[in-house]
This record gives C-alpha cells, sequence and structure tokens, in this order.
C-alpha cells in the first residue's frame, strides 16, 4: 500500500514512490534467485539414468562374424535386461530380446544390404537383485526389503564379410 504524504515540495513525494519500488524489485529479485538455486539444487541425479550424454566404457568385448544377408544371434546372459546405449551403423536387424529355447538374453545383428565391413553396437546389461535389511527376524516385513540394480556395458563388435 502506497502512502502519500502532503508535502509543500511534490518532489518527495516521487521519491518516496522510487524507494518504494526499488525495494519491490529487490526483493522479487532476491526470491527468483534462491529459488532457482533451491530448484536446481533438488534434480535427480544422472547416475539413475541408464542413457546418458556420453558413452559408458564397455566391461564386456564380444567379437562376432556375419555374412551379408544373414542374421548372427549373440547370447548375452542367462538373466537381467538387454537394451541397447548405442545402435549400430549399418543394420538392417539389430535388436535385444529373449531366446525362447533357453530363456537366454540375446542380441541379433543382419548387415544392411551391400554393407560389408564392421559394425558396433553397445548394450546395457541390467541386473536387479532383491535383499532383505539386517536381522535374521523381520518377520515379513517389506520395510526392511530392498533392491539394487547393476548395469553393465558390453559391446558387441561385428565383421561383416563373406566366407
Amino acid at each position: 500500500m502506497l502512502q502519500k504524504f502532503n508535502c509543500p515540495g511534490g518532489r518527495k513525494n516521487l521519491d518516496l514512490v522510487k524507494l518504494i519500488g526499488m525495494k519491490k524489485i529487490i526483493a522479487f529479485g532476491a526470491v527468483a534467485f534462491y529459488t532457482l538455486v533451491l530448484l536446481g539444487s533438488c534434480t535427480k541425479s544422472s547416475s539413475d539414468r541408464l542413457e546418458q550424454n556420453t558413452s559408458p566404457s564397455p566391461e564386456r568385448v564380444i567379437t562376432t562374424k556375419v555374412a551379408p544377408g544373414q542374421i548372427q544371434t549373440v547370447t548375452i546372459d542367462d538373466i537381467g535386461e538387454l537394451s541397447i546405449v548405442r545402435q549400430a551403423l549399418h543394420f538392417k536387424i539389430s535388436q535385444t530380446g529373449i531366446d525362447p529355447k533357453n530363456n537366454s538374453r540375446i542380441y541379433s545383428y543382419s548387415p544392411a544390404e551391400g554393407f560389408t565391413g564392421t559394425d558396433e553396437v553397445l548394450l546395457a546389461h541390467k541386473i536387479s537383485t532383491s535383499y532383505s535389511g539386517s536381522g535374521s527376524c523381520n518377520y515379513g516385513d517389506s520395510q526392511n526389503m530392498g533392491s539394487s540394480l547393476r548395469i553393465s556395458y558390453v559391446a558387441v563388435k561385428i565383421t561383416v564379410a563373406a566366407n
């Protein structure tokens, strides 16, 4: 609320209005700054995300060979979940899946028509494990249950050439 004082010189009324206006601008700026700082500090950590801007280093490298026009399937593991982090460049088929015969996690690749040379795909292999908390008598208490997620990276290097 603006209080108006009747002073003989109208100049003092204008100075008071300017002073109140400046206080409001400074207060608004300070609130906006602290809000941005607070919101910036409450962001989710990038370690929870699978896809990151930088490509992770593979822990395991699998090399394989495939003839043009053929499909090559590579078994990665018996458990977990596979996803493609960095896609191959010269493919007709490049996908992860589960082998219906033995329930293994697999990667399948078929080269693009006319391509010969080398290609590479980077896979993320996620394995989730559950564990119970401390103490041997939790009586089904789900508060003592926990889980962890391990992600390892697998590079599959493919050579496409006629036999």
